[in-house]
């Protein structure tokens, strides 16, 4: 504590006087050593007056020193180093590695960096040799208030949004995560607050995993995951070239379910029109076939970076059988039969083009191309209590959309702490679906969406800030509908360390909430029975306002978060509309303003020299909205626990309790039963074996939504999957690289096209 307050007193003292230097602290290899330790001394004095710490970057800046200070460097795994400072404004420090053998070796936890839109870690070496990839080596870190699977690869935020996956900067699939060998991983970043460039894309977090520099090599390896209580497949399958400046990757993967025992219920209830209709689901079969096929080519040259990818995806649903028994006001009407069938193809092409101006700028172009089409088939027969055939409807619908989305970025770095970035993306799209059958329609629809963007991001001493404003032009056109609308995207967010390891960030934007295509192309055409449809004739958008402060300390081994945030919005509800005897009604009350908060808490923390990592997050949030001045709430709680026991270096073992997947948003409220899952895992050089449970003290899994259209008109839908429940699992997987990791694709702008804009 005596030698922290000096070094903090030290600091304090050298604003005063003296001369600024940079360096960066790198190895024999040329390559450079992050967080190095940094004492300065002056002559005849044992004591240091200050001091500070090499970045992620293994760089550092130093200011007002005086000529005779005297600097040491030391890290884990390498020799200390003492150097005089002579009045040099830049300087290179080589440190040598540490040969000794000791008796005892304290195994380092991941190193964990907070920034002002990111979290950066540094996995111990321990962790890195359990596993043989990028999914294994996440599942240990545990993100904050992110929900990971390594067996089906994907992560969900803890409200349910979505991540997107980089690899050094550059957009990447799940997939691509199995080519890269845990040892090749140089720091992880989780970008849990992303910027104004991303706000049009509803991104909960982005995860970028940045790997060494290497030249030359291939990979190969796969990965195949089977359900043994029920016929569940999914299989993966990756080939890797790299010849200096050339990188070239083809991934394959595939799906396959087969659940025999669904079961929907769904409540319908209104007290204005006084109905009450209840649809009980019996057991059904539903199943579905999914491939995928990705080519990449990359060229990496001195200052171009040029990346083309193709990538292919089919769907196959083709049995999805319900059978439900239909009760009014608890009188039994009629046995009913629905068998939707549903396939599409999908194509995207994808040219992007890094170009280095200068030494601070860089020009960045993007352009992806989608093709998708659609063909869904409605069967739909409706039987009375005498077995009489008293309601019968059949359609299809064939869709096709293209979009085009280019963009274009420039990024210009003002110093070493300051990044300027500015932007404009275009997404056009053209849609048609035509009905065919009983319902005899054509649905043709063209949106536009010019977003343009700028961002500023940079840091002061112990503030970072990052400043963003954003603008949107959204026209859409169909049949007689038209909507053109101007919208402001501001972001402003703050943080600040008093000391390295506490930090406090503010966080507050100003979020368009825009119809989704679907909502404004049609309302679904669903004539078997009364049915509330997300519709939105008035084509109504609605802004929302959302504030956020959160505390992190980080020290050692433990990780600690704690947020408090604040959304508020006004007229948030969207019209509904549902469906009485082939005719369309609807419901137009709107609430008239809603306000949410939220307070939640994460805490990771490694134990044991790094063989048990435990991990939990707990959430709770109370929503307050309101409609002709009468007041109503709903609460809500979240929570998961999880940990990682390594039983041995090879031997581990996986355990959790997650209760995700609950929100409120808009009109609709989703939640889910608690899940419980066990795993245990055993790696052998580049294979790796696991076996897991989900659920097993569960014979079905419960899954509810609620639409509230007003305050007395809902429609609640609940469905049990007992397949899911109890299953068991085992995974093999083989990640096989020789010679040097591809070569570094820089930073790219992630363009993304989630709609399909074609109606169902």
């Amino acid at each position: 504590m005596r030698y922290l307050l000096l070094i903090l007193f030290g600091t304090i003292s050298f604003t005063s006087f003296g001369e600024g230097l940079k360096g960066r602290v790198i190895n024999a290899k040329q390559a450079t050593i992050p967080f190095v330790n940094i004492l300065i001394y002056v002559q005849n004095n044992n004591r240091p007056i200050g001091g500070t710490t090499t970045d992620e970057n293994g760089e550092f800046t130093i200011n007002n020193l005086t000529k005779g200070n005297t600097l040491t460097f030391s890290s884990i795994g390498y020799k200390t180093k003492t150097w005089l400072y002579d009045g040099q404004d830049s300087v290179n420090v080589m440190l040598e590695e540490e040969t000794q053998v000791l008796k005892e070796v304290v195994i380092k936890a991941s190193r964990y960096k907070k920034m002002v839109d990111r979290l950066i870690i540094y996995p111990n070496k321990e962790l890195r040799e359990s596993t043989n990839n990028v999914w294994g080596v996440l599942n240990k870190l545990h993100l904050p208030n992110a929900i990971i699977s390594k067996e089906s690869m994907g992560i969900t935020m803890f409200d349910g949004k979505s991540v997107a996956y980089q690899i050094n900067g550059m957009p990447a699939t799940a997939d691509e995560y199995l080519a890269i060998l845990p040892n090749q991983i140089k720091s992880i970043e989780f970008i849990d607050n992303p910027g104004v460039r991303y706000a049009t894309q509803n991104f909960g977090g982005i995860l970028n995993v940045k790997t060494k520099e290497g030249v030359k090599g291939y990979g190969f390896g796969f990965k195949t995951m089977d359900a043994v209580t029920t016929l569940s497949s999914e299989n993966n399958i990756f080939l890797k070239l790299n010849n200096v400046k050339d990188q070239i990757t083809f991934i394959y993967s595939n799906k396959l379910r087969h659940y025999t025992k669904n079961r929907i219920d769904t409540r319908l209830v209104s007290d204005p029109l006084s109905l009450l209709q209840i649809k009980e689901g019996d057991n059904s079969v539903y199943s579905y076939r999914q491939h995928s096929l990705k080519g990449v080519y990359s060229h990496v040259a001195k200052s171009l970076l040029l990346n083309v990818n193709f990538n292919t995806e089919f769907y196959n649903n083709d049995k999805d059988e319900t059978l439900q028994k239909v009760y009014s006001f608890n009188n039994f009407i009629s046995n009913t039969a629905l068998t939707p069938t549903y396939k599409s193809n999908l194509y995207s092409f994808d040219i992007y083009a890094f170009q280095k101006i200068s030494k601070k700028d860089n020009l960045i172009f993007d352009l992806l191309t989608t093709y998708r089409t659609s063909n869904y088939r409605y069967n739909f027969m409706e039987r009375d209590q005498f077995s009489m055939i008293s309601f019968n409807n059949q359609y299809g619908v064939r869709g096709k959309r293209l979009s085009f989305i280019p963009e274009l970025l420039y990024e210009h770095k003002i110093n070493d702490m300051n990044n300027l970035s500015i932007g404009v993306r275009i997404n056009y799209a053209k849609t048609n679906n035509n009905y065919s059958q009983d319902i005899m329609k054509k649905d043709h629809s063209d949106s536009y969406d010019m977003f343009s963007y700028v961002q500023l991001l940079g840091r002061y001493k112990k503030l970072s800030y990052q400043i963003g404003l954003g603008g949107n032009i959204v026209s859409y056109n169909k049949d007689s509908i038209s909507y053109t609308k101007r919208f402001m995207r501001p972001m402003i967010k703050f943080s600040y360390a008093p000391i390295n390891n506490l930090t406090f960030s503010l966080n507050t934007e100003l979020i368009p909430h825009i119809p989704e295509l679907t909502d404004m192309a049609n309302i679904t055409r669903k004539l078997n029975s009364i049915e509330i449809e997300k519709g939105n004739p008035d084509l109504r958008p609605y802004i929302e306002y959302n504030n956020r402060l959160d505390v992190t300390y980080n020290i050692s081994r433990l990780y600690f978060q704690l947020a408090y945030s604040y959304r508020f919005s006004r007229h948030p509800f969207a019209p509904n509309s549902y469906i009485d005897d082939c005719a369309i009604y609807y419901v137009t009350d709107k609430y008239n303003k809603s306000r949410v908060h939220t307070l939640s808490t994460f805490l990771n923390y490694e134990v044991i020299k790094d063989r048990l990592t435990l991990s939990g997050s707990c959430a709770f949030s109370k929503t307050l909205f309101q409609k002709d001045n009468l007041d109503y709430s709903k609460k809500i709680w979240n929570y998961y626990v999880e940990g990682n026991l390594n039983l041995t270096k090879n031997w581990s073992m996986n355990f959790g309790i997650i209760n995700n997947r609950k929100e409120f948003r808009g009109n609709l409220y989703l939640a889910q039963e608690d899940a419980v899952y066990f795993s245990t895992s055993y790696h052998l050089k580049q294979w790796m074996f696991t076996a897991g449970i989900w659920d097993p003290f569960r014979s079905k899994i419960k899954l509810s939504e609620r639409n509230y259209a007003n305050s007395k008109f809902t429609k609640s839908i609940i469905s049990w999957n007992a397949d899911k429940a109890n299953m068991v699992y085992i995974q093999v997987s083989l990640s096989l690289n020789k010679g040097h990791k591809a070569q570094t694709l820089r930073q790219k702008i992630h363009n993304i096209d989630d709609e399909d804009g074609i109606v169902k």
